[in-house]
C-alpha cells in the first residue's frame, strides 16, 4: 500500500528575556497550509524543501500546514492553544498517515508552557497514536528535552552554525523514515544531557571549541547502523529548566552502539567546557583600526535571530561618535521608516529612531516594499524576506542607515542590495546578529568583528537574571556530571 506521510511543524525560537509576546494574531498571519507550503519552499535550503525533496514518489506527501515565527518572546496563551489547535485539526481532517515528518526548533515557549516543542509533540502523538512514525528536525540550538525525544522515533539536529544544512538534515530524517517504512524496523535513540550552556561567541561550528566536536558528530554519523547524529548546542536565553546541550543518537536497533557514540561526544563537549566562554568587543574597539576592506560588526545585544527586537541603535551610534562615515546599520523602526518614506529621493527628513532614541537629520536615498529574495546560502536556508516599508538614507554624518518595518533575519546581504546599497563600498557593515549573518554576508565581507552591545541577547550570560535554570550547570557552576546516556521511556 502507498505510504501517506504528513508534512507539518511550527519553529520559533523564544527569548524568555525579551519584553515581546507573540500573539494569536501573529500566529494566524503567519500560518500556511497545502500548496502554500510547497510555494514558499520550492527552492529554497529549508526544513521544509528537505522534506518535499526527499519524500519518495511511492509516498503519498501530504503537506498539511506550517508556521515559523521570527525570533522574539513567548507565546501568549492564546497564540499557543492555536498552534496545537490547527496542528492537530489538520492531521484529524486529513488523516490517518502513517508517518509525520516534523519541522520544529526545539527552544519555542509560551507563558504558560517551558517546553511548548515537547507539548505540541506529545499531543501529536497522543492525536496519531503510537504506530505511525514520527520524524522531526530540530534547529541547532533546541533546548532539548525528554518529552521531545520520547515522543519522536528519528530526531536529528543541523550540524551548522550558521545553519546552512536545515535541508540536508531534513532529508537524512526523511530517508531514515523511508527505510523504517520499508522494511518494518522501528528505529531506536538514546541521548545524553551535558549540564553545561555556551555563549554565543562560540557556537560557531566552523571553529573551535565546537569544530572539533561537530567532527565527532560527523564522524559518528558514519559508523554502520547510525540513522542520525545530532549534537544540540541549546539556547541560553530562553530560561527553562532544560536549558543546555544534549547529544542524540538514533539507530536502526543498536542501543548500545547508540549509547557508546553519544557517551563520547557527551564527555568531549564537557572536557572543552571552558572554551564555551568567549568575551565579545565592547562597541568603540569594533570600531578600531579596520583592515582595509569591508569589516562586518555584528550586534550581539540586538541579534534579531536570538530574540531581539532589531531596533538598537549603540551601534550606530558608536560609528558617529567614533567619526566612521564609511559604514551602514539597519534599523527596525515602522515610524521612521513611514515618515522617511514619505519625502522623495533627494530630499532631506529629521527623524528619531530606534533605542536608544536617535535623532537624526538625512537625505533619502531610496525606498521599497522591503521584499527581496536570495538563493543562498542563507542561514536556515530562507529565500523570500519582508522587511515591510524600508527606507535608505545618508546621514549628515556620512553613515547610511536602513530604516525598516518589519524585524526580519540579518541573513541576507539582499537587504541591502534591494537598495542599491553595496557592501562592498563600506568599511563597515552593521549586522543585527552574530552567526546567522555569516553566510548571506559572507561573499561581500573581509573581516568580522562582533560587539557586545546592550541587550536581551548579551554574550554575557551574568548579566541575565534567571529564575529557572537548571542547577548545577557551567559555567554558573562546574561539578562533576552524570554523563550516563538515557533511553526514551
Amino acid at each position: 500500500m502507498t505510504p501517506r506521510v504528513a508534512l507539518l511543524g511550527f519553529f520559533h525560537e523564544s527569548n524568555t528575556f525579551a519584553s515581546t509576546r507573540a500573539t494569536e494574531q501573529q500566529i494566524r498571519s503567519l500560518e500556511r497550509y497545502g500548496d502554500e507550503i510547497r510555494a514558499e519552499h520550492a527552492g529554497a535550503g529549508t526544513v521544509m524543501a528537505g522534506y518535499l525533496d526527499a519524500a519518495p514518489q511511492s509516498w503519498e506527501t501530504v503537506p498539511l500546514a506550517y508556521t515559523e515565527l521570527v525570533p522574539c518572546g513567548p507565546l501568549e496563551p492564546a497564540a499557543a492553544a492555536r498552534v496545537r489547535q490547527v496542528l492537530l485539526s489538520q492531521l484529524r481532517e486529513h488523516g490517518p498517515f502513517d508517518a509525520i515528518l516534523l519541522c520544529l526548533h526545539g527552544a519555542a515557549v509560551s507563558v504558560d508552557e517551558h517546553d511548548l516543542d515537547g507539548a505540541l509533540l506529545a499531543a501529536i502523538r497522543e492525536e496519531v497514536g503510537p504506530d505511525p512514525l514520527i520524524g522531526v528536525t530540530l534547529d541547532l540550538h533546541a533546548n532539548v528535552t525528554d518529552r521531545i525525544v520520547d515522543n519522536a522515533d528519528v530526531l536529528a539536529g543541523y550540524r551548522t552554525n550558521p545553519h546552512v544544512d536545515a535541508r540536508d538534515r531534513a532529508m537524512e530524517v526523511a530517508r531514515a523514515v523511508a527505510d523504517a517504512l520499508r522494511d518494518g524496523v522501528r528505529p531506536t535513540t538514546v541521548d545524553v544531557a551535558v549540564p553545561t550552556t555556551i555563549t554565543i561567541l562560540a557556537q560557531g561550528t566552523g571553529v573551535a571549541p565546537m569544530a572539533p566536536l561537530m567532527a565527532a558528530v560527523e564522524e559518528a554519523a558514519q559508523v554502520e547502523g547510525v540513522l542520525t547524529s545530532s549534537l544540540f548546542e541549546g539556547f541560553p536565553w530562553a530560561d527553562t529548566p532544560d536549558i543546555g546541550m544534549r547529544v542524540v543518537i538514533t539507530t536502526r536497533g543498536d542501543v548500545a552502539q547508540a549509547g557508546e557514540l553519544a557517551s563520547d561526544i557527551a564527555q568531549r563537549c564537557w572536557a572543552a567546557r571552558k572554551a564555551f566562554v568567549q568575551p565579545a568587543l565592547v562597541p568603540r574597539d569594533a570600531f578600531r583600526d579596520l583592515e582595509e576592506g569591508t569589516t562586518l560588526v555584528l550586534d550581539v545585544g540586538d541579534n534579531i535571530g536570538g530574540g531581539a527586537t532589531g531596533d538598537s541603535t549603540y551601534l550606530l551610534s558608536t560609528a558617529i561618535a567614533v567619526g566612521e562615515t564609511s559604514a551602514v546599520a539597519i534599523v527596525v523602526d515602522p515610524a521612521a521608516a513611514s515618515l522617511a518614506a514619505g519625502v522623495s529621493v533627494g530630499e532631506t527628513v529629521e527623524l528619531v529612531v530606534g533605542q536608544p532614541a536617535l535623532q537624526v537629520r538625512a537625505r533619502l536615498l531610496a525606498t521599497s516594499d522591503g521584499t527581496y529574495e536570495d538563493i543562498g546560502p542563507t542561514h536556515v536556508g530562507h529565500r523570500y524576506f519582508d522587511a515591510g516599508l524600508t527606507a535608505a538614507l545618508e546621514l549628515e554624518t556620512g553613515q547610511h542607515l536602513v530604516v525598516c518595518s518589519r524585524s526580519i533575519m540579518p541573513s541576507s546581504a539582499q537587504q541591502l542590495r534591494s537598495l542599491g546599497l553595496d557592501p562592498r563600498s563600506y568599511r563597515v557593515v552593521c549586522a543585527k546578529g552574530v552567526h546567522s549573518p555569516l553566510a548571506g554576508y559572507g561573499a561581500y565581507v573581509d573581516h568580522v568583528r562582533w560587539a557586545d552591545t546592550p541587550g536581551v541577547t548579551s554574550n554575557d550570560l551574568s548579566t541575565l537574571s534567571y529564575q529557572y535554570r537548571p542547577v548545577p550547570l557551567f559555567p554558573f557552576e562546574d561539578s562533576s556530571p552524570n554523563l550516563a546516556p538515557r533511553r526514551p521511556s
